[in-house]
């Protein structure tokens, strides 16, 4: 499913991707822009998959990239199985628990296990001289 990147409204205009001037029926918004493409990615440069495209000021408003693909989109949020496969794994790495407990205290992390009585309670402690 194609859908808006600001209103999440769906578009099916008949045709595999709008030309650079449609925009949303119900928020007016470009959908032939960055923040629509398959191939957007932030965390690359260019925050695009293809690495030799053109730099793109304005990633919500429109452009002429002739690599544009929309993004399809699952409606209500479902993962495909390649997702699916992908978590369960990634959960049985990690554990089946999504929230884990605190982690320990610092105190034993750094004691050794040693108690807390014969550990040295300031700088002074630590650096004084047995009688």
């Amino acid at each position: 499913m194609r859908l808006c990147h600001n209103c999440h409204t769906p578009w099916d205009a008949g045709k595999p991707k709008p030309a650079p001037k449609d925009s949303c029926p119900a928020c007016d918004a470009y959908l032939h822009c960055c923040l629509n493409c398959r191939h957007h990615r932030p965390s690359l440069h260019n925050q695009c998959y293809i690495p030799n495209t053109e730099w793109v000021g304005d990633r919500r408003g429109m452009n002429y990239c002739d690599e544009f693909e929309f993004r399809i989109t699952k409606p209500g949020g479902q993962e495909d199985a390649q997702q699916q496969a992908a978590r369960s794994s990634l959960e049985a790495l990690l554990g089946a628990d999504p929230t884990p407990g605190p982690p320990n205290s610092l105190d034993s992390l750094f004691s050794g296990g040693a108690s807390t009585e014969s550990r040295p309670k300031s700088l002074e402690d630590l650096f004084k001289e047995e009688e």
